[in-house]
């Protein structure tokens, strides 16, 4: 076991997509997303049908698609199509993905690319065990209240993980750090870069 205390930390803006994608990518065994709205990038929809094809299980909580909503309908039938779970709630309005039982991002945004790129988000990324377990019990209820299975797989599936996601995490905070380092110099009037 290790002394390092879990990561957890806020993220902003142009982080979130970011992050986002990280735990797309880092999930091996179980993805749970919760998204009022979703729609994929391209890249996303890549890479989950990859993961599925290796064994991961995917599960989407969002509401029911509006007529006017097309892109978030065939989101929904792609989702399908690749063989994740869907479950509709059209009272949700909670966003974040779980990965692997082990970290998870809670924010503001849905997951759909205008909201990620245009609008002014924030967001928790964590793996601190109190926040997981919290995020579980979260699930469990609603599981409860839709009558549904959001988490498919038993706990002793799940390995910590620990360092891969520390590399993660870090690799994230360094963009996150570049992105700082920009955004002053683009604010600076003294003509210094």
């Amino acid at each position: 076991m290790s002394d390092e205390p879990p990561i957890t930390d806020f993220l902003m803006d142009s982080e979130l997509p970011a992050g986002v994608d990280g735990l797309l990518e880092w999930a091996e065994v179980e993805l749970v997303i919760l998204s009022p709205w979703i729609q994929l990038t391209g890249h996303q929809e890549d890479l989950l049908k990859v993961k599925i094809a290796d064994g991961l299980n995917v599960t989407l909580l969002t509401r029911q698609p509006l007529p006017n909503n097309v892109e978030h309908g065939e989101t929904i039938e792609r989702f399908q199509q690749l063989g994740a779970s869907v479950y509709f709630d059209n009272k949700l309005h909670a966003k974040m993905v779980l990965a692997d039982r082990s970290v998870v991002l809670v924010m503001s945004s849905n997951i759909i690319p205008s909201s990620l790129r245009d609008n002014h988000e924030i967001g928790i990324i964590s793996q601190d065990r109190n926040i997981v377990e919290s995020t579980l019990g979260y699930l469990s209820f609603l599981e409860d209240v839709l009558d549904v299975s959001i988490l498919k797989r038993s706990d002793e599936k799940f390995e910590s993980g620990k360092t891969r996601l520390r590399k993660f995490l870090s690799r994230l905070l360094k963009r996150r750090n570049n992105v700082e380092l920009v955004h002053d110099n683009k604010n600076r009037t003294d003509g210094r870069n």
